[in-house]
């Protein structure tokens, strides 16, 4: 049963150093368990190469055959032992920015109701991937399409443009969306959300995508507190900054530029019980996503 177990564990994660670290045993133990369940059955159940391991066809096979099984076997145990006796660990692949603007400032309410659960975050600056075998669930900006993934929404927000007062202060007056460009522009590394909001707000520039740009919006917040340029960016991103000052938005108007967030997870493992309830967890954390956020600076200093 451990060895299956075990099987079932790097099967799923095509790793065995993630393995080992969810069933807290070392490394060369996995290997071991492997090892002795190939040699019991006589066939090899993964490909070892440069680039990791993957399950053979009698792998692939065994592991469709014993997943199921398996999970149904530990939930009963579970049940068996006791809610309190539940344990454990979940990596989360989110943005750095969603991460440290609005998931880290709630996850006390997540220890408080789920103990047992362990979270290891894995900040992630590109978009969503259903390959990336070492997250068990992600929260994304943006839509899933892989029918093999399960997407929860949670909430969407405005793009809203955002400096430092100083900057604002220094510079001439905004009025409309236009007065924009007279300021330097800050941008995420795709540089195309000034162009959309521009033109949504019947307005654009040759130039619009000149300047600064960042791979991942916790830097583009940091950048704008600065004072190097105006960002656009979700507004729930930066509730904390605007409720302390330290970014005010520059002109508000009524864009239909908005994003969208997601819970995603893998339709195979979405009933596991700690997947399952962070999920529920975080659903009804968006119920009030602009709630308990400070700001950016209150969550990195000591």
């Amino acid at each position: 049963m451990v060895a299956l177990r075990t099987f079932v564990t790097v099967a799923r994660y095509c790793s065995m150093k993630r393995a080992g670290e969810i069933l807290c045993i070392s490394l060369g133990a996995v290997s071991q368990q492997i090892k002795g369940l190939e040699e019991r059955l006589g066939r090899r159940l993964f490909q070892r190469s440069a680039q990791g391991i993957q399950l053979t066809s009698s792998g692939q096979t065994m592991y469709e055959h014993l997943a199921a099984a398996i999970g149904s076997i530990e939930d009963l145990w579970s049940v068996a032992l006791g809610e309190s006796a539940r344990h454990a660990r979940l990596v989360i692949g989110m943005p750095t920015s969603i991460a440290l603007s609005w998931l880290i400032p709630r996850l006390n309410d997540l220890h408080d109701k789920w103990p047992g659960i362990e979270i290891s975050i894995a900040a992630r600056s590109t978009a969503f991937e259903s390959k990336d075998s070492q997250v068990d669930v992600a929260v994304v900006d943006g839509p899933v399409d892989d029918v093999a993934y399960r997407a929860t929404p949670l909430f969407y927000c405005d793009l809203i443009p955002v400096c430092s007062p100083s900057l604002l202060a220094s510079g001439p007056e905004i009025h409309a969306p236009r007065d924009c460009l007279a300021y330097p522009l800050l941008h995420d590394r795709y540089r195309q959300a000034w162009k959309r909001w521009l033109n949504e707000n019947g307005c654009s520039s040759p130039h619009v995508a000149d300047g600064t740009s960042y791979y991942d919006e916790a830097l583009l917040i940091r950048a704008a507190c600065a004072g190097q340029g105006i960002a656009l960016v979700s507004e729930v991103l930066v509730a904390g900054e605007l409720s302390t000052g330290k970014l005010v938005q520059v002109i508000k108007t009524a864009s239909p530029t908005r994003i969208g967030y997601h819970v995603v997870v893998a339709n195979e493992r979405a009933n596991e019980w700690a997947i399952d309830a962070f999920c529920g967890w975080v659903v009804e954390q968006a119920a009030d996503p602009f709630g308990r956020v400070p700001a950016l600076d209150a969550v990195n200093t000591p």
